[in-house]
């Protein structure tokens, strides 16, 4: 299956993080890379907020933040650099992904779910993370999801440089994810994620094995 030019025009909030600087012109692929697409409902306060589209490869990564936005992010994973393209503005000059911070020590309680996970790499588990006592966020994760897939949530995590979790959530659970933003993706790649302050995402389309053509990676203007 190939995701044609039409899929890749997306953007929003999360590029923010990454415009600024001169124009360049980075590398981007040649050939037709296969991967897999996820995307998630993003729910803030209650309310749906949006869709977060990512587009996966074990060397390139798409993160598009809604759909008919202003712009997207494309990662080169080998490199670790971060490029930032907006509809009406030239490439940006690129950014190195930050490095993971240390992980935090976590109550962490695990219960098998009855979610329904049929060709998406296995048994999902039921995941509730706890500090000093405190329910801080739960999610049902697949853990035996490909690492390189696991790897790529979390390389999205690290982009997103003001996120709601940790702003909203009372201490200590916003303390502990504000020094350790990886811990729900340490553990799988999650089918819901969500916490007590109304907030999460919810995976609505799972594919697997696509066809990438280069232009869904390129960050030339389009």
């Amino acid at each position: 299956m190939v995701i044609e030019r039409c899929l890749v025009r997306c953007g929003g909030a999360l590029l923010a993080a990454v415009l600024g600087g001169c124009a360049t012109v980075p590398p981007s692929p040649t050939v037709e890379q296969e991967g897999v697409l996820l995307e998630y409902l993003v729910v803030e306060q209650g309310r749906e907020r949006g869709r977060l589209r990512l587009l996966i490869t074990p060397d390139w990564l798409r993160v598009d933040n809604g759909v008919g936005g202003e712009g997207y992010w494309v990662v080169d994973r080998r490199q670790r650099r971060v490029y930032g393209v907006g509809r009406k503005e030239a490439v940006r000059s690129p950014r190195r992904l930050p490095e993971a911070p240390a992980p935090v020590a976590w109550s962490l309680q695990r219960s098998p779910s009855l979610a329904l996970t049929q060709g998406r790499g296995g048994r999902a588990e039921h995941l509730r993370w706890r500090q000093e006592g405190v329910d801080c966020f739960e999610a049902v994760v697949l853990p035996q999801a490909v690492p390189w897939v696991r790897s790529a949530l979390m390389e999205v995590r690290l982009l997103q440089t003001t996120v709601p979790w940790e702003r909203d959530l009372a201490a200590p659970c916003g303390e502990a994810l504000t020094a350790d933003p990886l811990a729900p993706f340490r553990e799988g790649v999650p089918l819901r994620l969500w916490n007590g302050a109304g907030q999460g995402w919810f995976l609505q389309d799972h594919r697997q094995g696509i066809l990438f053509p280069p232009v869904v990676f390129s960050v030339e203007k389009q």
